[in-house]
């Protein structure tokens, strides 16, 4: 019986060793990184184990056994075993965790007790976004974040930026307001992005959070051995539509239509067998059929970006560092003709070092230094001015296919050789409006960068005086610098460079009249710093937070000054008084209180300060014990509302002591007194009325939220209402000063104008995990916004009410309203007198103030029509999913309901009497074709060009497959020094649907700017 015991007890211990296996692998968070201390429990039992400091974990399960990964601040994830021995983890971060932190308004808060509305973006979707331009990256991320995408220029192609509807947000990196633009700040240095939306959120920053502020906080150090991380990418980049325009056959045919409607013949009439030659090609450099946009621009070019960054540290210092480079190409199609390549050409040198210093159990000194240096080459362009590149792209549309040969070929003079030099062979550029000759022969621009930047802060724990009190001390110090330099050719020994045309016999016509060679010598003409910027700002700050029980109290108390020095100007300083307190119950109930008293150097004394409160309230009825135990399946329902107060001085632009008056002797005013004239006696002119009561408008802002969660957060959301009133904003009365009071200044800046704005945003995010390991989630947002003008200065005593500004929306626009053609002799002679002298097949205008006149002016017969700057409906969709090491997202953004008006010379064929346009305006009115989509056509004087008009509106709204990443993370346990290894492909601007057909409907056609670009983009990333 003793050796049947002892068998039974042998084969229950193999029975039991053999129904264990032990289960091993990684635990990785959202970044790739590492997560150490990660609870992983065998699902009913008390079997477990931590993960260390690599992540890696070890466990013995039973067969059939589901693991539970958990670890604070990320979803618990559940992951059957099925016979598996290795088993890696990716954790999600729980989006509305208790212990995430979200940054604010001069520090930090848990999710959990915000009571602002704050968005946040984490830089990980940044690096999926595909751009490189952190402006454009943020396109789509948020509610109420609206990013205009206007220009694909290499180094320029920022777009405008708008919260709520506002434009110019206050942007602060790890606090600081920045200097020299953020949209090249390399975004893998990002750690997250915050978006501060309401009173609450904004009012500590005074009159600089009146639009908004976003606060992009960097990736500092870890503890933990050093982890070395190189990324490159490989870019193709392509216009996202090439227009379709007129052939030259087409365009001249349309041509002779106006001239036959005018009866303008002088103005190119071509004959029958000028249209055949056009029609058949035949005589390519006599009769050229030139496709600008497909000269002008390239198919494809590449581009390169790449950074490498170190991070890691130990109890005594943490550190990370990155330096990074982009080479920007470019889809503009250029050639080196002379001693210079004018090729548009963009380079970005960025490094980054943030080192935290544990000097003493209770001090710490944090270190922030961060260099950035841009080079950008263009074409100059007549007058080197940027704004010139419209004539450029938007002559594109303009220019006629058959009017100028953009270069002539060498061998055309093999053909067509020249009189005055027989044998000569080479290129000669065409005469007249030649944008192939703009591009390449006035010279080369060069633009240079500098930004840098040092921040030193300062952290005493002040636990020995009272528990949760630190004291700290912040100096930061920003230079930022701009030059050129610029080279053309000899303007005083070569006064233009010689064009030319072949003539239809065969002979050639020089611009000049004259025929004969140049040497073309383009040499250093200017080098300087066009601008320079210095910001000094230091910062005093008093926290304390401690917990009592189920009480949680924070207070904070701040002294900053700002110093800003532009070029050599007398500086600008901005002081901020700051104090702030929460409190909240077992996070159930909360309350937040915020003042800011801000002062400014613009106002006099008296109106440079101002008192800023702000308060909000929650409620979270989820963390109810009665909830939790009838209602579990909802983890998050937090109510809450804000108010706050901050201040605005836009309205001033850059006018600066506009409270004081200043005199100055005129010029040709004098008066004379008795017989001798040779001592007239000069007058003094009051030149600026000054204002010594102007001070702040008061921005109003009230916000209610809800938040919500459903499932152990799987379902998520959010809702907002939001309204903004602003009071006394600044505005310079249109009014004329008569000369004989004494000034010839304007009237001087007050504060006047009042708005209000209003609407709601919507966001659902939807995110599960599978038995199988697979994750996905679906998620998504709409905001709608309004701004609405309560009272004008624009709008004076006798302004008519359907002209007046108020009462309209923000950016309401003064047009004539069309009611159809003129399609008889009759109705022409009796409409009202026009000074555009209108005829058949043109536009009837409406005489809206029934005077019998019709005029093109706000005050008379315009009628102002909602055409805001920014959409007031967006939306974004975002879809993500990953399975063993294969992860893709994509994101699809969209405006509805955004109008906008095209400019004339793109509205109608023929602009400014060129024969060219667009394929669609050829269904112009002719007396057969009377309901046509366009009025007839003109090549002199057009009369629906008058006035901007109604039928010049044109809908704007598309939908965007913004974004798309495919991505796969190889095991690395084969490679020996190598943690992470991910290959990608991402890219931005994908798809486009909308009804333009011509371009890129987010530009909106202000002036033919330059071409937005899609961008693909082949990477990979490695971890050492």
């Amino acid at each position: 019986m003793k050796h049947f015991n002892v068998l039974l007890l042998f084969v229950a211990i193999s029975y039991y060793s053999t129904a264990q296996t032990i289960v091993s692998g990684v635990v990785k968070g959202e970044d790739d990184e590492p997560l150490p201390g990660v609870t992983i429990i065998e699902k009913g039992t008390q079997n477990g184990n931590i993960s260390d400091v690599e992540g890696r974990y070890s466990v013995r399960v039973n067969e059939g056994a589901t693991l539970i990964f958990s670890f604070v601040g990320y979803v618990v994830e559940e992951v059957p075993v099925n016979g598996r021995a290795t088993i890696d983890v990716s954790m999600t971060p729980s989006i509305l965790s208790l212990k995430e932190i979200v940054v604010v308004g001069y520090g930090e808060q848990e999710k959990a007790s915000v009571l602002s509305a704050i968005d946040k973006v984490d830089g990980e979707q940044l690096q999926e976004v595909g751009s490189p331009n952190l402006i454009n990256a943020l396109s789509g991320m948020s509610p109420g974040l609206n990013v205009v995408i206007e220009s694909g220029k290499p180094g320029g192609e920022d777009g405008d930026i708008f919260v709520r509807g506002m434009a110019n947000p206050l942007i602060l990196v790890d606090g600081v307001e920045i200097v020299g633009g953020f949209s090249n700040i390399d975004h893998r240095d990002v750690e997250n992005i915050s978006i501060l939306k309401d009173g609450a959120a904004t009012a500590v920053y005074g009159m600089r959070g009146a639009n908004g502020v976003i606060i992009i906080t960097t990736k500092r150090g870890t503890e933990g051995r050093p982890k070395i991380t190189w990324n490159s990418e490989y870019t193709i980049k392509s216009p996202v539509l090439t227009p379709e325009v007129l052939g030259a056959c087409e365009a001249q045919s349309a041509l002779n239509a106006g001239i036959l409607n005018d009866q303008a013949y002088g103005a190119g009439y071509s004959s029958e067998q000028d249209l055949a030659h056009w029609r058949e090609g035949d005589l390519p450099y006599i009769y050229p059929d030139t496709d600008w946009f497909d000269l002008l621009l390239k198919k494809s070019v590449a581009s390169h970006n790449h950074n490498v960054g170190l991070r890691g540290g130990n109890k005594f210092v943490k550190y990370y560092a990155s330096a990074g480079f982009l080479q920007e190409g470019d889809i503009v199609r250029t050639a080196k003709f002379f001693n210079y390549d004018p090729e548009f050409d963009f380079k970005r040198y960025s490094f980054r070092a943030n080192l935290d210093f544990e000097l003493t159990k209770t001090t710490t000194l944090k270190s922030s230094i961060h260099s950035r240096y841009e080079a950008q080459n263009q074409p100059r362009i007549s007058g080197n001015n940027q704004n010139n590149f419209k004539r450029v792209f938007g002559g594109a549309y303009l220019s006629a296919p058959g009017g100028v040969v953009p270069l002539y070929p060498a061998e055309v003079m093999e053909e067509y050789p020249d009189e005055l030099y027989p044998g000569l062979a080479e290129p000669r550029f065409g005469s007249g409006a030649n944008l192939f000759a703009d591009l390449n022969t006035a010279g080369l621009t060069k633009r240079y960068h500098t930004v840098f930047n040092a921040d030193f802060e300062l952290q005493q724990n002040l636990d020995f005086l009272t528990k949760g009190l630190k004291l700290l001390g912040r100096y930061n110090l920003i230079t930022n610098y701009r030059s050129a330099e610029g080279i053309a050719w000899n303007g005083v020994q070569h006064p233009r460079i010689d064009t030319y045309t072949l003539e239809r016999d065969g002979s050639w016509f020089s611009f000049e009249g004259r025929n004969y060679e140049r040497p073309y010598e383009h040499n250093l003409t200017s080098e300087n710093l066009n601008n320079s910027q210095e910001n000094t700002y230091y910062q005093v700050q008093l926290r304390y937070k401690n917990k009592f029980d189920k009480h949680n109290v924070s207070a904070m108390a701040l002294f900053a000054r700002l110093k800003r020095i532009q070029g050599t100007n007398f500086p600008l300083f901005n002081e901020d008084w700051v104090g702030r307190a929460t409190y909240n119950y077992d996070y159930r109930y909360f309350v937040e209180i915020n003042g800011s008293y801000n002062g400014d150097e613009t106002f006099a004394e008296g109106y440079r300060f101002m008192f800023f409160p702000s308060f909000a309230l929650g409620y979270n009825l989820a963390n109810e014990s009665f909830i939790r135990q009838s209602f579990d399946v909802l983890s998050n329902f937090k109510i809450r509302y804000s108010y706050g107060q901050t201040g605005q001085k836009s309205g001033l632009d850059n006018a600066r002591w506009q409270y004081l008056s200043f005199y100055d002797v005129g010029s040709n005013n004098r008066y004379f007194f008795g017989e001798d004239l040779t001592n007239p006696l000069r007058v003094i002119f009051e030149d600026q009325i000054g204002n010594p009561t102007l001070t702040w408008a008061t921005v109003a802002k009230q916000n209610l939220g809800v938040e919500f969660g459903f499932f152990d957060d799987k379902i998520s959301g959010n809702l907002e209402f939001f309204e903004d009133r602003r009071k006394n904003l600044i505005r310079r009365p249109s009014g004329a000063v008569p000369s004989y009071v004494g000034s010839v200044a304007p009237l001087p800046f007050a504060n006047l104008d009042e708005t209000k704005r209003h609407g709601w945003e919507l966001e659902l995010t939807y995110r599960n995990t599978t038995s199988g390991g697979f994750k996905y989630s679906v998620g998504g947002f709409y905001g709608f916004n309004e701004n609405r003008i309560v009272r004008s200065v624009a709008d004076g005593a006798e302004t008519p009410e359907y002209s007046r500004v108020a009462g309209k929306p923000g950016g309401a626009v003064p047009l004539l309203q069309t009611d159809g053609y003129f399609q008889n002799i009759d109705e022409v002679v009796n409409y009202p007198e026009f000074a555009g002298k209108p005829g058949l097949g043109d536009y009837r205008y409406i005489d809206y103030n029934a005077n019998g006149t019709v005029i093109g002016n706000a005050n008379e017969d315009q009628v102002r029509f909602d055409l805001p700057r920014a959409p007031k409906n967006s939306y974004s969709i975002r879809l993500s999913a990953s399975y063993k090491g294969f992860s893709v997202s994509a994101m699809f953004n969209g405006v509805i309901g955004y109008e906008g008006l095209i400019i004339s010379s793109l509205a109608y064929a023929l602009p400014e009497g060129e024969a060219a346009g667009r394929p669609e305006h050829l269904d112009y009115w002719t007396p057969s074709n009377p309901d046509a989509a366009y009025p007839a056509l003109h090549v002199t004087n057009n009369p629906n060009l008058f006035a901007p008009h109604t039928s010049r509106i044109m809908n704007f709204d598309f939908l965007k497959l913004r974004n798309a990443n495919i991505s796969y993370d190889f095991k690395t346990k084969r490679f020996k020094n190598i943690s992470s290894l991910r290959l990608y492909v991402n890219g931005n601007n994908l798809i486009t649907i909308s009804d333009i057909d011509f371009g890129d409907p987010e530009g909106q056609f202000r002036g033919g700017l330059y071409p937005v670009v899609r961008r693909v983009n082949f990477g990979i990333r490695v971890g050492f």
